[in-house]
């Protein structure tokens, strides 16, 4: 991934502007002030993340980006909240597919290190797409990829157990 697109949306127009100053040197960063201009923006640009404030007056950031899990499922999305809550945090990962959740007032360091880990997977979601992609039209490949994964998931046999153990092991 040469230079990921980073889709900022916040309602504080402060904020959006501090991060997409900071961030700029790692990613090609896209602001938007809510939910409908972030949409118009996901119509018309390709990104690869976005980061959503929950707290947003159009829309909260979790429904918005339960909408882009729908529309746009390729994009990471992350959500930030200045009170966060267990409920809140369940919600974002069941409901809306979120990556990360942050909380504001957002350290600079930690969202680095949160979006190069959420690029990172994101490349390797995109290229296991691609590469199952290719296995279909091989079923010789598909069979030896799919001898390849049995094997490392393969357990070893329970040998570190005591002698009674062991046997339990084997009669379930």
């Amino acid at each position: 991934m040469n230079c990921p697109t980073l889709l900022i949306v916040d309602d504080d127009a402060t904020l959006l502007q501090t991060l997409g100053r900071a961030l700029s040197g790692n990613y090609r960063v896209l602001l938007a002030d809510g939910a409908s201009e972030a949409f118009a923006i996901l119509g018309s640009e390709s990104v690869d993340l976005v980061l959503s404030d929950y707290h947003m007056p159009e829309v909260s950031g979790l429904e918005f980006l339960k909408q882009v899990a729908i529309r746009h499922p390729d994009v990471m999305r992350l959500l930030f909240s200045a009170e966060p809550d267990v409920g809140m945090a369940i919600k974002a990962v069941n409901q809306g597919d979120v990556f990360r959740i942050l909380t504001q007032p957002v350290d600079l360091a930690e969202l680095q290190v949160t979006l190069h880990v959420a690029t990172e997977r994101l490349q390797v979601e995109r290229e296991n797409r691609v590469l199952r992609a290719i296995l279909q039209g091989h079923p010789l490949l598909v069979a030896e990829f799919e001898a390849q994964m049995a094997r490392s998931w393969a357990c070893p046999p329970a040998s570190h157990l005591r002698p009674e153990a062991r046997s339990r092991a084997a009669n379930h």
